[in-house]
């Protein structure tokens, strides 16, 4: 049976990996039940920067990949020719719930956001700029209706904001945050790009476990100019431990989490699930599909007025 259209008002995110590029001989799969999942965000992640700081006239400086796959280089999309079709198929045609989707850029372990820095440095942000060239042909594949920043490496406000201006002059509808801490850093983001960030996706879990709280969540609406937040819960996955699909939350514990929260007064709009490589792992294990997750978020979440950011 197909899961119910999302309640009026709702939103639902999911961040997605490598099952939805063309390398994944399942990708049209994976595309096909995150169009019928009910979520309504999806999360391309993670697009990286490249960049070797010891060689500024080095021809890849600024090439993006998607994970492991080299997708743009000198202002020109090479990836693999599918994917913009199967990325475009998430938000197209009936019978989808997808109406975004967004492009995130970092994750923690890597240094985007450094390179990012040395190339605004090097060549500014203007039309020539590779980034600039770059990021016009990552949105021409993918129509990316936001770039999300997943910044867990370089916390430098000048280089943040000039980035961001740069997407908002590319086209880019939107920018979105995901953060886990540093709250510092994103409220001078916000106070600099005002309206144009729309949406943050607060991390709950592993680095981001200080923030399971409505104490916490209401903190980071509080000091990112009284916008509403959408917190971010993992999924069942396994562990390096060794378990099988134990660890992590079921779609039960994230709709309770999530109403807990709005029971005391956090200020939600919505929720993601991280990571949909990890639902598709485990779902014969668990039972647990990418539907169930979305249905708890939007059935958490549908009740509630989204807070507009002032």
């Amino acid at each position: 049976m197909a899961p119910p259209a999302p309640t009026t008002g709702s939103r639902s995110a999911v961040f997605v990996g490598g099952p939805v590029y063309p390398t994944n001989p399942n990708a049209g799969q994976v595309v096909a039940d995150l169009r019928g999942s009910g979520f309504t965000t999806v999360i391309l992640w993670s697009i990286h920067v490249w960049c070797d700081q010891t060689d500024e006239q080095n021809p890849n400086n600024g090439d993006l990949y998607y994970n492991g796959e080299l997708i743009v280089h000198n202002g020109e999309y090479v990836g693999d020719p599918a994917w913009p079709d199967l990325v475009g198929q998430l938000k197209t045609g009936d019978g989808t719930s997808v109406n975004r989707v967004e492009v995130s850029v970092g994750s923690g372990g890597v240094s985007d956001w450094n390179n990012i820095a040395y190339l605004i440095n090097a060549q500014g942000t203007g039309s020539t700029s590779v980034l600039y060239r770059n990021f016009q042909a990552l949105l021409a594949a993918t129509g990316a209706d936001a770039v999300d920043s997943d910044n867990e490496d370089y916390y430098d406000v000048d280089s943040g904001v000039a980035f961001m201006r740069m997407t908002q002059d590319l086209g880019y509808p939107n920018s979105t945050f995901v953060p886990f801490d540093n709250q510092d850093y994103w409220a001078a983001l916000k106070a600099s790009l005002g309206s144009f960030v729309d949406r943050t996706y607060v991390q709950c879990y592993a680095g981001g476990d200080i923030n399971a709280s409505a104490e916490a969540l209401i903190e980071w609406s509080n000091q990112l100019d009284g916008m509403s937040v959408d917190p971010g819960l993992w999924c069942r996955h396994t562990e390096e431990t060794g378990d099988t699909c134990a660890s992590g939350d079921s779609p039960t514990d994230v709709h309770d989490t999530l109403s807990g929260w709005i029971s005391e007064s956090a200020p939600l709009s919505g929720g993601f699930i991280w990571l949909y490589d990890d639902i598709a792992k485990c779902a014969q294990q668990t039972g647990c599909t990418a539907a169930n997750y979305a249905q708890a978020i939007n059935q958490a979440t549908g009740v509630r007025i989204p807070v507009t950011t002032r």
